[in-house]
């Protein structure tokens, strides 16, 4: 039996650069602010403030300026606050040695990146230094995550970026997740257009999922749904279980799903056309989903063309950061985005990997 509620959520609440004292000032006012709205005490606020304080240093020093750093709103099953910084520095040669108190390449004290650790819920970073003209970008990108409650056993495995077009108040974006009996249900929408009329068709679709009924039969009540709304969404519904190693998926429309390992990409593909308008035959299909994997599905805000296996090294970052990082990197400035990452982290033996990366 699976549960109607989302289970996880991010919304952008600010993004801010940092060129000068003063752009310090005003994120540790916004930090503050956002924290003690999202639930957070008084110590975790404080927490809050000094890893952004350490972000943004490390970004005036190794970046000179050339970075930014987001705050999240995160909802679903437990409220939480992130915070996500990316810079085109210089880049971080040696990460385990960075993450060592006492180290630093700038005479300090060297206690930035560790205490980004200590401080926070759940937090990772990625890095990739040097001069490398043939990769699209270098630098180091920081993410972490202080909670208002207790934690959602979702951190551990998922990644989720969803982002409004020109940062507006509705997103024709929806990405759903449901608890089932060996890992989850995912409804992933792209609502044709933008702004609050696509919002609109996607919360109609969100209203008519019945969660209690199978995955074909869910997306043909969907269809049935916007054809009398007389609009239409790129739509699929994925079934993930983890314990199996399966992906049993259907759709239509212009989403981009695939399963990602080591250097592989296996395409999951969906029927053409558009959910609620005209389309090919709703199918269930299955795939192989093995221990380690990654699952993923784009809305087309994000730009097919950039491959996650083009950054070295990501695809053994925590889900989230590579959701974000991703994010920035891929997605268009024309359109409403989303984006989903799962890794498959039930051991061999049947258990949790709740490693946080």
């Amino acid at each position: 039996m699976r549960h109607t509620e989302s289970l996880y959520s991010v919304r952008l609440l600010a993004e801010q650069s940092i060129a000068a004292e003063s752009d310090l000032i005003q994120l540790h006012a916004r930090v503050n602010a956002l924290g003690r709205r999202l639930g957070l005490d008084l110590l975790q606020c404080e927490r809050v403030r000094l890893v952004a304080a350490e972000m943004a240093t490390n970004q005036t020093k190794y970046a000179h300026g050339h970075g930014y750093i987001q705050v999240w709103e995160v909802g679903g099953d437990s409220r939480a606050l992130d915070l996500f910084a990316m810079d085109w520095g210089s880049g971080i040669s040696d990460l385990a040695a960075a993450m060592r108190d006492g180290h630093s390449s700038a005479g300090t004290l060297g206690k930035g990146l560790g205490a980004i650790s200590r401080l926070s819920d759940c937090s990772d970073i990625f890095s990739l230094p040097g001069e490398q003209p043939a990769r699209p970008w270098q630098g180091t990108a920081v993410w972490a995550r202080f909670g208002a409650g207790a934690p959602n056993p979702l951190w551990a495995q998922t990644g989720l970026f969803t982002r409004a077009y020109q940062d507006g108040r509705c997103n024709g974006d929806l990405v759903a997740l449901q608890r089932a009996d060996h890992g989850m249900r995912v409804l992933h929408l792209d609502a044709l257009g933008h702004g609050c009329p696509a919002e609109t068709i996607a919360s109609r679709a969100l209203e008519a999922f019945d969660a209690g009924i199978s995955a074909k039969e869910a997306i043909q009540r969907i269809d049935r749904v916007l054809a009398e709304e007389r609009r239409g969404a790129a739509l699929a519904l994925y079934d993930l279980d983890f314990t199996a190693g399966a992906v049993r998926s259907v759709g239509a429309g212009d989403l981009q799903a695939s399963i990602l390992q080591g250097n592989g990409k296996q395409t999951v593909r969906l029927t053409p056309g558009v959910i609620g308008q005209v389309h090919g035959s709703l199918d269930l299909m299955d795939w192989v989903w093995p221990y380690g994997a990654f699952f993923m599905s784009a809305s087309d805000g994000l730009r097919a063309s950039w491959d996650l296996l083009s950054a070295p090294g990501l695809l053994r970052r925590h889900p989230q950061l590579i959701a974000y990082f991703m994010g920035q990197m891929a997605g268009r400035i024309s359109d409403d985005k989303s984006l989903l990452l799962v890794r498959n982290s039930i051991g061999r033996g049947g258990d949790h990997d709740t490693g946080t990366g």
